[in-house]
């Protein structure tokens, strides 16, 4: 079986690790891929230096160098560590600008989708109000019918003893009369119809309710959301 080719996928190319524990150059974190790519190349440049050759530019093994590794017998077990870790390395080095590729992509992406929610915000709003507007409309109408329902309200909550009240007065009227051995004057009675305790305990149950009310008028637009979309839009772009 021949030696692996230096250049293969990052999701082929395997991490130093434990064995079983080992993850490939794509499952890598970030941090991780750093610090390997650091570890290689001081591999690379070790191995390379102790045969009398210096590193290329980019860190890695000059030209000709594994050709005369190949030659040299007592090499052969240099060349595998540096072949693996230049392997490593040109995985990574791929992996992490195919990396910034898609974060750039990503963030491109974002910005136009958040430009696109904020324009749909934009387009929706004034039709949106409008729809408010006319629902404020009803509720004012119904809440003067309601101020006007609890006007009445307070008006027969507060008058529950008046049936007692004007009895009272006939009462006092005639006690008078009789002490004083006059006729006592003609006293109206209270008329029919006049609330008691329990009517009014009745009325402020169905006003109070056990279970609240729900909502009436719901936005769907994305307005609420304005904020935090200009604060994303703002930290996308930078």
């Amino acid at each position: 079986m021949g030696a692996h080719p230096l250049d293969m996928p990052a999701e082929q190319v395997r991490m130093p690790g434990e064995w079983g524990m080992a993850f490939t150059v794509a499952q890598a974190s970030d941090e991780q891929l750093t610090d390997q790519l650091q570890a290689s190349l001081d591999v690379i440049a070790e191995q390379v230096v102790s045969t009398g050759f210096a590193p290329a530019k980019d860190g890695l093994t000059p030209e000709g160098w594994f050709d005369h590794a190949n030659m040299h017998r007592h090499l052969h077990a240099a060349e595998s560590v540096v072949r693996r870790n230049e392997r490593l390395v040109r995985a990574i080095r791929q992996e992490q600008t195919d990396r910034q590729s898609r974060a750039s992509a990503d963030r491109t992406k974002g910005i136009a989708d958040t430009r696109e929610r904020l324009d749909q915000i934009i387009m929706e709003a004034p039709a949106e109000a409008q729809r408010a507007i006319a629902h404020a409309a009803d509720v004012r109408a119904a809440s003067e019918r309601i101020r006007q329902i609890v006007a009445d309200l307070r008006l027969m909550a507060g008058s529950t003893g008046l049936t007692d009240q004007i009895e009272g007065l006939r009462e006092g009227v005639r006690i008078a009369a009789v002490a004083l051995g006059k006729p006592a004057p003609d006293m109206p009675r209270a008329p029919d119809g006049l609330p008691t305790k329990s009517e009014v305990a009745a009325a402020l149950a169905a006003f109070i309710g056990k279970s609240g009310f729900d909502a009436t008028f719901k936005p769907s637009s994305g307005a609420g959301g304005a904020a935090e979309l200009a604060r994303k839009l703002k930290s996308l772009e930078g």
